[in-house]
């Protein structure tokens, strides 16, 4: 990894789109199933087209194509981004059963993109000496339009619903959701595992361990610059906070009734699925098309919390997966694809400065422009002096403006101080009962010498154990649910 300068990063960039063409399963094999799609140089056409139409994307891998290779051609661009405060995301697209939660997940022997992600997040702080680094994780699906915590430890946290709340800036929250501190490698896998034996999933006829659920593993990335703690200028590091986001999601596949054979339970989950993933397809048609009429993210909670991926403040990468046994739904999925790969993104470093970050920086800003004035002096040109006297200005305007909301602000906590006094001393000349207060942690930490040996992903399989009953990532186990848990929603 090349942990690169954000200005190469900058200004408009697409949706990155991969296609991933799995092999013929052995159930599809034995029923006769045929090859309905060819792939070359990134380009995949179906020979009994009559119009012959030609889909064309960043990466088209065929059946021979592993994991690590759809990380390395689609991924790794979303992950460096991050460290540079871009918020990122990665998502699995196709019909059920073809391939995505094997994408995304992996096994022991072929990680998915969520543990190669983790992995080169970890390369990638321990290559950064210079930055300290507070990392946290939060797991949710999107099961029937409620969405569920599945890495809170009590039952009743799993079951409750949480809500969604847009902040200042028009980005999307998830109210309530756990985010937990990490500080290594196994501890986000043991959560990610831990989570997915919550996670709900159900036998079909296309797939004996259906997703029945959208997931979203999501890693906040925080980091600034270390002190030197022997530096007397305070200024040598304007202390600037990044904060980015990478989420990384499972969708769960659309599927025909007629082929999924569900009824019931099934059949409703099904069918809020389908719905979802209709509402995200007029989602990518409208940004596609750069139309400005109203594009439906509220539609569905799984657009509303995408809403920032796509067309908004983010790095996307879609990963569209396809069997090649199927015309129809293969070629609904490509046009999926081919129009999500014309979405223009506006991805912006996020930064956190407080008040005397933001001063400290235009100070650098303005000695360096006040060097830059001096230097042009001894030059005939009048012009580009005033142009620097009229940057000095403006920033000298910004700092009075910064001073002026400064002592505003000082004057404001001054005031709720004197009232807090004011009521802190009737409650205590009354009678008042226990408060409790919940203090919340922080732990900010910087990468160590490791080795990188030792913190491979072998225990994957077995985290995902519960009660002694493996939850297999191959579609081999053909329980309903690892645990038999029905939310109850308010």
């Amino acid at each position: 990894f090349l942990l690169m300068d954000s200005r190469v990063f900058e200004g408009e960039e697409v949706v990155r789109v991969c296609v991933r063409v799995r092999r013929l399963l052995p159930r599809e094999l034995k029923s006769g199933k045929s090859i309905h799609w060819n792939v070359e140089s990134n380009r995949i056409w179906s020979p009994e087209d009559p119009r012959q139409k030609v889909y064309a994307f960043d990466s088209v891998l065929d059946s021979s194509a592993r994991n690590g290779d759809v990380f390395e051609s689609l991924c790794q661009h979303i992950v460096s981004s991050t460290f540079l405060g871009f918020n990122g995301t990665i998502f699995a697209y196709g019909q059920t059963s073809s391939g995505k939660t094997h994408t995304m997940m992996g096994d022991e022997d072929e990680p998915g993109i969520i543990p190669a992600a983790v992995d080169a997040i970890f390369d990638l702080i321990e290559a950064t000496p210079s930055r300290e680094f507070l990392l946290r994780v939060s797991y949710f699906e999107i099961y029937n339009e409620n969405v569920v915590d599945l890495i809170s430890e009590s039952m009743e946290g799993r079951k409750r619903s949480l809500q969604l709340k847009e902040d200042t800036m028009g980005n999307i929250i998830v109210d309530g959701a756990t985010e937990l501190t990490v500080t290594e490698p196994n501890e986000i896998m043991h959560w990610l595992c831990y989570g997915e034996q919550h996670r709900h999933v159900g036998a079909t006829n296309m797939n004996e361990r259906s997703s029945r659920s959208h997931t979203i593993f999501r890693l906040i990335i925080e980091s600034t610059a270390k002190q030197d703690p022997k530096a007397e200028d305070e200024e040598l590091s304007d202390g600037a906070i990044t904060v980015s986001h990478l989420n990384l999601v499972d969708l769960a596949g659309s599927e025909r009734v007629s082929q999924a054979g569900t009824g019931g339970k099934s059949l409703r989950e099904g069918g809020n699925i389908n719905k979802s993933l209709l509402v995200l397809s007029q989602v990518i048609s409208k940004l596609s098309e750069g139309s400005r009429e109203f594009v439906p993210f509220r539609d569905s909670k799984l657009t509303r919390i995408l809403k920032s991926s796509l067309g908004g403040n983010a790095r996307t990468a879609i990963i569209c997966t396809v069997t090649p046994a199927e015309r129809e739904q293969t070629k609904s999925t490509l046009e999926f694809a081919f129009r999500a790969k014309n979405i223009v993104q506006h991805a912006q470093v996020n930064e956190v400065l407080d008040d005397k970050t933001y001063m400290r920086r235009l100070k650098k800003e303005m000695a360096t422009l006040r060097q830059e004035l001096e230097a042009e002096r001894n030059g005939d040109r009048a012009v580009q002096e005033e142009r620097w006297k009229s940057a000095l200005s403006e920033k000298d305007r910004e700092m009075q403006e910064m001073e002026r909301e400064r002592e505003n602000l000082q004057t404001a906590i001054e005031v709720k101080e004197k009232q807090l006094q004011g009521l802190t001393e009737r409650l205590l000349s009354g009678e008042a009962g226990p408060s409790h207060i919940k203090q919340n942690r922080r732990e900010t930490w910087a990468p160590a010498p490791s080795k990188k040996a030792n913190r491979r992903m072998s225990f994957f399989p077995r985290l995902l154990s519960n009660n002694n009953q493996e939850v297999s990532l191959e579609g081999n186990d053909t329980s309903t649910s690892v645990e038999e848990e029905s939310p109850v929603f308010e």
